[in-house]
């Protein structure tokens, strides 16, 4: 062989070496930053950002801000249960290769390579089996789908460079098995990364194209044909991958586009009630741990008479501006929800101090009475507005629940600021 395909060969098996252990070892430097596509590039490299977006795109890999979080770890949870049958795959394929593909050629090629090879699949089986049973963070799933990518390359050229190395050194009878062994193996990491495409597109090239250049040059023509249908299929299999993220990225945004609909209020486009009751339930399992949490329940005043004079068509028009300005006034609150017909709830953020909730109350209270144009008219509703703290008031969702309605309803009976009972004309007002 060629001595430049042999330092090559030397290089890989370097770099494999390398990539084996570089999650099995402890870490010495900072962490990187974190990727920012959905399969990971560096935020701080605009240029390299754009090629990876333009590539993406290309290939339909792009999916939704929204959902990529939840990409990431589905993958590394489709990952965890199939890197172990491709490492295993992995090392069957390279002892039958190896054994099969036996030829008159340095021992780097035929034996240091394949139990380079051997050696990488088992500890990353290992590395991998025991991942089976741990939880991952978001940032961890992250750094194993870059992790997976890097040692995906290195191990298609290590095989690439080998069965090039067989095909030109094994007995002419036999050179097409190299071929045959690598392009199994190449499939079986295609099928085993498709949640992760780019990693079983890039096995496929790297994987591959050594092997189908080296048959394409070679003066059989049977071993032509066969290097072309190599070709064909692989490029069915790239496809078939792409066909598999799709589907996977398009049954996240539906799930997701599922939940939105079942936690939303048709209407508001608020949290519903069933939305609301599960967030309050978060905020009070805080307070076993020192945390506050602040409720504040509205009941629209004057809403019946104008859904019965105008009808419920203006009834719904107010309700939906009535959701806009709390969204408005309430930004940073865990939860804005509808409730009921004219029943609306908050929880506020407990951060600040007390006197700065009873002042976002009071601008709420101010914001729902400014007057509504229905018909060509003016119609003002306000708002019976009662607050609940916790633990003061309840620790629990109900008992929450509970004081906050008792005190709207006692701020109902005591209030002055009564809903404005005359209508104007505009034409009137003008």
């Amino acid at each position: 062989m060629p001595t430049r395909l042999g330092k090559a060969t030397l290089f890989v098996t370097h770099r494999l070496l390398n990539a084996i252990f570089t999650d099995a070892l402890p870490k010495r430097r900072a962490m990187q930053p974190e990727m920012n596509s959905v399969e990971g590039c560096d935020p701080t490299d605009t240029r390299w950002s754009a090629l990876v977006w333009k590539v993406n795109g290309w290939l339909g890999l792009t999916v939704p801000f929204a959902v990529r979080d939840e990409l990431v770890l589905l993958q590394f949870d489709r990952l965890r249960a199939l890197v172990p049958v491709l490492y295993l795959t992995i090392a069957v394929n390279t002892l039958a290769g190896a054994a099969a593909t036996q030829g008159d050629f340095p021992p780097l090629y035929q034996l240091v390579l394949p139990a380079c090879l051997l050696f990488a699949s088992l500890v990353r089986f290992i590395i991998w089996h025991r991942r089976r049973h741990v939880s991952a963070t978001l940032a961890s799933a992250r750094k194993q789908l870059r992790t997976t990518f890097v040692i995906a390359i290195i191990l298609s050229l290590a095989g690439g460079f080998w069965s090039v190395a067989s095909f030109y050194e094994t007995h002419e009878t036999r050179r097409v098995l190299a071929a045959v062994f690598m392009t199994m193996s190449a499939f079986a990491s295609a099928n085993c990364l498709a949640s992760l495409p780019r990693a079983a597109i890039a096995s496929i090239i790297v994987g591959l194209a050594p092997i189908v250049v080296a048959m394409l040059g070679s003066r059989d023509l049977g071993i032509q044909a066969m290097a072309i249908s190599i070709f064909v299929v692989s490029f069915l299999q790239i496809r078939l991958v792409l066909s598999k993220f799709a589907e996977m990225a398009n049954g996240i945004i539906l799930q997701r586009e599922m939940r939105e609909l079942a936690d939303s209020d048709p209407l508001t486009g608020l949290r519903n009630r069933r939305a609301f009751t599960a967030q309050l339930e978060t905020e009070t399992e805080k307070l076993a741990s020192g945390g506050r949490v602040v409720l504040a329940m509205l009941d629209l005043d004057g809403f019946k008479p104008a859904n019965d004079r105008f009808g419920h068509a203006a009834g719904d028009a107010i309700l939906v501006e009535t959701a806009k300005r709390l969204q408005t006034m309430c930004r940073t609150a865990h939860c804005v929800a509808r409730i009921g017909g004219d029943e609306f709830a908050i929880i506020l953020d407990a951060d600040g101090d007390r006197d700065a909730m009873e002042s976002t109350v009071e601008a709420v209270r101010a914001i729902i009475a400014l007057p509504h144009i229905i018909g060509g008219e003016y119609m003002a509703v306000s708002a019976s507005i009662g607050v609940a703290h916790g633990p003061t008031d309840g620790r629990t969702v109900s008992e929450l629940m509970l004081a906050a309605d008792h005190a709207l309803y006692a701020n109902k009976a005591t209030r002055t600021n009564r809903p404005l009972s005359s209508m104007l004309q505009m034409g009137q007002a003008a």
